[in-house]
């Protein structure tokens, strides 16, 4: 506000604040932002402000000091916007376009792309953490039913003399079903007249990503979009989180971002788009860190358009798919 200039991951915590206000609906939760220029008074008188605020629909204000009283409040509203498609048409792809895509071999992200490429068949990085090795003998021939699969995998480890324990069966087959999805996702797109290409690495190191990243780069051509579809999920209630549940769900999202852009040349992007999530901007039971990782990524996707003009920046704020990271309990709201 005001000078235009903010932290983006800080600004995450209003996530944090909503969340607190669904899962503590007793307790008074807003969230209040500040420019940074407002004197100690004023900013006291803010905050006192909306501590007597009796409007308890309002879940975050902010105060900039271009008012004419010397302030200026403001609230956040909720705007439908119904044609969502670019008026401008210089950044429309282009065969050469190349997009490294964080999450995109599998779920979600998976989907997006294949849709993508039908529209426009340009050329894909696709990231994750999963390995793409050959099948196992064991599993060759077993269709796509699970129950079939945790068979073949139990029988495969009694022969071995290994006790088969669920946690070995998953992994199992786990590895299975992953390599499964990213070849036919890698097909679909293939079909689709796209190319793509699958990455093993590490989404939040940037160091790595980019040495993972470098040989297919000299091969496609330089990145030109990123969408960044990566995430994780560790559904507890706030008095239950953990720093680690915290850590690997914001690390996902806030350094995986900031790594895909230290991997490539952020000036030569003409697409940035970001899977965040309607749990950072209303706030949502269980999910306190993941809403704030979103609500993150909701103003690094501002703070790269002011910095990055002609870009073209668009942060998703996605419900619940099905397919997606969805648990049972989220089906059931």
């Amino acid at each position: 506000m005001g000078s235009g200039q903010f932290g983006a991951v800080g600004s995450g915590l209003s996530g944090l604040i909503k969340t607190a206000g669904v899962e503590w609906p007793d307790v008074f939760c807003r969230f209040v932002d500040l420019q940074p220029e407002l004197t100690a008074d004023t900013a006291a008188s803010c905050i006192l402000q909306e501590l007597l605020d009796p409007d308890l629909r309002i879940k975050e204000v902010g105060y900039s000091g271009s008012g004419k009283s010397g302030t200026r409040r403001m609230t956040v509203q909720p705007k439908i916007i119904r044609d969502l498609t670019t008026k401008n048409s210089s950044k429309s792809l282009t065969k050469k376009s190349v997009f490294l895509v964080s999450g995109g071999a599998r779920g979600v992200t998976a989907e997006c792309v294949a849709k993508l490429a039908q529209t426009q068949p340009c050329s894909f990085i696709l990231l994750g953490r999963s390995t793409i090795e050959d099948e196992p003998e064991w599993a060759k021939g077993v269709d796509e039913d699970k129950t079939k699969l945790k068979q073949a995998a139990m029988k495969s480890l009694v022969d071995s003399g290994e006790k088969p324990t669920p946690a070995k069966v998953n992994q199992l087959v786990g590895k299975v079903e992953a390599g499964r999805d990213i070849r036919k996702n890698l097909e679909r797109i293939s079909n689709a007249g796209g190319n793509a290409e699958y990455v093993s690495a590490d989404v939040t190191d940037a160091k790595k990503l980019k040495t993972a990243i470098a040989p297919v780069v000299k091969k496609i051509g330089p990145v030109t979009g990123i969408i960044h579809g990566a995430g994780v999920l560790a559904d507890k209630l706030i008095e239950k989180k953990t720093s680690d549940d915290f850590d690997a769900v914001c690390s996902t999202k806030i350094n995986g971002i900031d790594a895909l852009l230290k991997s490539i040349n952020p000036k030569k992007l003409t697409h940035l788009l970001l899977f965040s999530s309607a749990a950072g901007f209303y706030g949502n039971a269980g999910q306190s860190d993941y809403a704030v990782a979103n609500e993150a990524l909701n103003r690094i996707a501002l703070l790269f358009k002011k910095n990055n003009p002609k870009c073209h920046v668009t942060s998703f704020n996605w419900g619940p798919w099905e397919g997606g990271m969805v648990t049972p309990e989220l089906k059931r709201l």
